[in-house]
């Protein structure tokens, strides 16, 4: 059997297309420009989406903000990896050498030849590969994501992709850096007065003992800095800060530090020391230098500055306008990462690794009871959703105890009716269920003595019935329900059908059912009966009067 060939069409005219020489030189830098588009989207696909974009900026802000500051993230993610595969290696050698004897003589043969990526280093790269492989290993951990796009870069030897990620976390790292940087130029020469005023009266001193020069944004900058007196207070290493913030008593002792400063008895800021402005000295104690520690009034305004927004700096913001760093990083604690990078930014100084191997090996208690205090100066009070009982000074409290005192409005009226007062409507519902001599209720011996097929008497809002059949009795248009029913049964009307001339029930009820719809849409106006005999179901139902 021939087999059919395919049928082929000719091309679309707009999509057939001309040979190059053919073609105007507008077309052709149409279709290069389009061919130029389309290897870009090929081999950055990340570029693709904003959304993914965005959320590899985020990780290199996080990064810079609240893991490392000063690291390279290329660096890190290299020496990472590396480690990375090292032991995959290793790993993979063990297992092959627990298998059989000649693969453990070959292991250790090959463990020899393994090389050592520490050896030969010095003190210091030592500690610059720990810091990478701790940056990377927190990195991984708050992101997995990165950590599975790096995977498939190795797996498929994509290059181009690595690159694209690194250098856009690298990005949003100095974005982050430099956004800081610039807000914090800006803001920080409006603070310095306010908490210079603020510092000085929590320690019972008086401002107006002290003569400043000017400080505001007109200021130049070579007078800044240790060249003011303001901001060279707050520069003070802790071993000098004394000499002002707790001796200190005029002008004279400040024109004394400032000369001791020029003359560089006091000696400049060093990666080892601490400003004077992470202390507070309203709790500062002589002999404890740990007293105060990260509670100075101007980290915690650049802290909310960078992390909350700009506003919420100097005086609580009541009503939050828009998302800050901490929300959109999902930061819902403070760390040694995010105090260091706070006060690198504020004073622009390389002290960031000793700060944070010191605070992490700080006494367990005191470093809880800080957090916990500056957790609840940045992002409020604890939430204690998780807690399953209320406080005991709380509304839900006191409503649990009225809860268990509770008495019924129906019993408490009845008893203020009893003792003389005037009768209320709800008395004679509360009568009805007093118990009688004989053990049962009024109301259950007046249940034995009506009609099971009448409605009750009691109130209306336990019994609607009785209410529907006050009206309907008051009605002058009132007839017997029973005899109601006979007469509609008998009486064909104008429809020319009655409920029993229909042999079958089903069919006898649904005809009787669209026999009162039409009743119904004629505008028949007549009493209200029920049909069932049971007075737990009952359906009323509209009838003609006859």
């Amino acid at each position: 059997m021939q087999q059919r060939k395919p049928q082929t069409h000719p091309p679309h005219p707009s999509r057939s297309r001309a040979p190059q020489e053919n073609r105007s030189p507008q077309e052709r830098v149409i279709s290069q420009g389009r061919h130029q588009r389309t290897q870009i989207q090929l081999q950055q696909p990340l570029l693709n989406s904003t959304r993914r974009i965005t959320r590899f900026l985020l990780i290199g802000k996080y990064f810079a903000r609240a893991i490392h500051l000063s690291c390279n993230i290329r660096g890190v993610v290299f020496v990472g990896r590396e480690e990375e595969y090292r032991q995959q290696r290793l790993k993979v050698k063990d297992t092959r050498a627990a298998s059989s004897r000649r693969a453990r003589q070959h292991h250790a043969e090959s463990e020899s030849d393994e090389e050592d990526p520490e050896a030969g280093m010095t003190e210091r790269e030592l500690r610059e590969r720990q810091r990478s492989l701790d940056a990377y290993a927190a990195l991984v951990k708050r992101f997995p994501v990165l950590k599975q796009r790096l995977d498939e870069c190795s797996l498929y030897d994509d290059t181009t992709l690595y690159e694209i990620l690194l250098s856009t976390i690298h990005t949003g790292s100095k974005e982050a850096r430099a956004n800081d940087t610039k807000t914090l130029k800006t803001k920080i020469i409006d603070w310095i007065p306010t908490i210079i005023d603020n510092s000085i009266l929590a320690v019972k001193s008086d401002p107006n003992d002290f003569a400043w020069g000017r400080l505001n944004q007109s200021v130049l900058k070579s007078e800044r800095g240790i060249n003011n007196k303001r901001i060279a207070m707050l520069l003070l290493p802790w071993q000098d800060a004394q000499r002002f913030w707790v001796e200190g008593k005029s002008t004279v002792d400040v024109d004394s530090i400032m000369s001791d400063i020029r003359s560089g008895v006091i000696p400049p800021l060093k990666s080892d020391s601490l400003p004077a402005f992470l202390f507070s000295f309203a709790k500062y104690k002589p002999d404890q230098i740990y007293s105060g520690l990260l509670f100075g009034p101007l980290l915690i305004a650049a802290f909310k500055c960078i992390f909350t927004s700009p506003s919420s700096a100097i005086e609580p913001k009541f009503v939050r306008t828009k998302a800050g760093n901490a929300q959109k990083l999902d930061i819902k604690a403070v760390t040694p990462e995010l105090l260091v990078y706070v006060a690198a930014q504020a004073c622009a100084l390389r002290f960031v690794p000793y700060p944070v191997v010191f605070l992490y090996g700080a006494p367990v208690q005191w470093r809880e009871k800080t957090f916990r205090a500056l957790n609840e100066e940045f992002f409020g009070p604890a939430d204690d959703d998780d807690n399953d009982e209320p406080a005991l000074d709380s509304d839900m409290a006191l409503l649990s105890e009225h809860f268990q005192n509770y008495i019924d409005s129906d019993d408490e009226d009845a008893n203020f009716s009893s003792t003389g007062q005037t009768s209320s409507p709800r008395q004679t519902v509360a009568s009805s269920t007093v118990p009688s001599s004989n053990g049962s209720t009024a109301q259950d011996q007046e249940n034995t003595n009506h009609d099971v097929n009448e409605p009750t008497s009691r109130s209306a809002i336990e019994d609607p019935m009785a209410l529907d059949k006050e009206h309907v009795i008051d009605n002058p248009d009132y007839v017997d329900e029973e005899s109601a029913s006979q007469e509609n049964d008998n009486d064909t009307g104008d429809y020319g059908c009655s409920r029993s001339d229909c042999e079958d029930e089903d069919e006898a009820d649904e005809e009787y059912t669209q026999l009162s719809i039409q009743r119904g849409r004629a505008g028949f106006r007549g009493r209200l009966i029920y049909e069932s005999d049971d007075t737990t179901q009952r359906v009323p139902k509209r009838v003609k009067r006859s």
